[in-house]
């Protein structure tokens, strides 16, 4: 009879939730839930309500429709387009830059070390690994705040975590 180790954390295969998160990010979302769906998705919904804003001209009057802004909120695809916007920003420095710059706006991998005066690509790959996992920490916390499901935003750190469109 031995004794049992206990481990805190499950043991996650970090070249895999590298890739994972990357191609999450950088692929375009026909036949897989990425980041590029949720964006059309996100602004199919935009789209469809028109975000009427102040309509009323008069001054102090409440701003925006309530009901547009219920609906845009019962949209799982517009709370994860905006929960990724949140774990993004939440994200410490460089992080939050190598996330938005690079994943986000797709910058190429120069101009975000331009940006971050970063030399040499093991101090850009070893930042950029950081912002990964520090974005697939928070983005679970918020995920389970904004109530999305695995199904839209992937639990990066599961095995075979993303999902094919038709599966939603």
């Amino acid at each position: 009879m031995g004794v049992r180790k206990l481990e805190l954390f499950e043991k996650v295969d970090e070249k895999r939730v590298i890739r994972e998160v990357r191609a999450f990010f950088f692929h375009d979302g026909l036949g897989e839930v990425t980041y590029a769906k949720i964006e059309r998705e996100a602004n199919i919904m935009l789209g469809l309500t028109g975000l009427s804003g102040d309509v009323t001209g008069i001054r102090g009057s409440a701003k925006g429709n309530s009901a547009e802004e219920r609906l845009l909120n019962a949209d799982e695809y517009y709370r994860a387009y905006n929960g990724i916007k949140i774990a993004i920003k939440s994200c410490h420095y460089p992080s939050d830059v190598i996330l938005d710059k690079r994943y986000l706006k797709h910058w190429v991998i120069s101009k975000v070390m331009a940006e971050l005066n970063l030399s040499g690509n093991a101090s850009y790959s070893s930042a950029d690994h950081r912002a990964i996992f520090e974005f697939v920490e928070v983005i679970a916390k918020i995920k389970s705040m904004l109530n999305i499901s695995d199904q839209v935003i992937p639990d990066f750190t599961q095995q075979k975590s993303r999902a094919k469109v038709g599966q939603i």
